[in-house]
């Protein structure tokens, strides 16, 4: 699987905004699949698909659909160290990475919220913090300094969501 996700995750990236139901719930499957069998080598892949899924995450069209790229930001999370995805979901909080989509800084506080799930499933409960508390200390810092002065009634809901599935 590996060897052949390289050949279509650039396709998937349009298949996933399809404006399509039928060819988005394909596209959602196949990212959940192929999360779930390459695992920590998506890692490679990390930077577009996320942009893509900051769109997807916010949307409200389909239970289905939106529920498949929830579990595919956990398993991103899971199977992926929080220092492979922080930089990139710090920059879109910043809003620095891919700035002209006017929903990538609200789609990566939302996506924050499920990476770091996945992240937190596998940690024993007698294990330290460490492996999630710098990406943590960052979100907070970034929340505080940009996120504060910024926010609006969309935002700031999806801020509450984010921050209850920290806790």
């Amino acid at each position: 699987m590996r060897q052949y996700v390289r050949r279509y995750i650039h396709s998937l990236y349009k298949e996933i905004t399809d404006w399509l139901e039928t060819s988005r719930e394909r596209a959602s499957y196949l990212v959940l699949y192929s999360i779930i069998y390459c695992e920590d080598y998506i890692t490679q892949f990390l930077d577009n698909l996320l942009v893509c899924l900051y769109k997807v995450v916010l949307e409200k069209s389909s239970k289905l659909i939106i529920r498949n790229f929830e579990i595919s930001l956990r398993f991103i999370g899971r199977y992926c160290m929080p220092t492979a995805y922080q930089t990139l979901i710090m920059s879109a909080i910043k809003n620095e990475l891919a700035s002209f989509y006017s929903y990538t800084q609200a789609g990566a506080v939302k996506s924050f919220g499920y990476l770091f799930e996945g992240s937190c499933e596998l940690l024993d409960t007698t294990a330290s913090m460490d492996k999630v508390q710098g990406v943590l200390q960052d979100f907070i810092f970034y929340s505080k300094t940009e996120l504060v002065d910024q926010l609006d009634l969309e935002l700031s809901t999806l801020m509450v969501e984010t921050l209850q599935r920290v806790l």
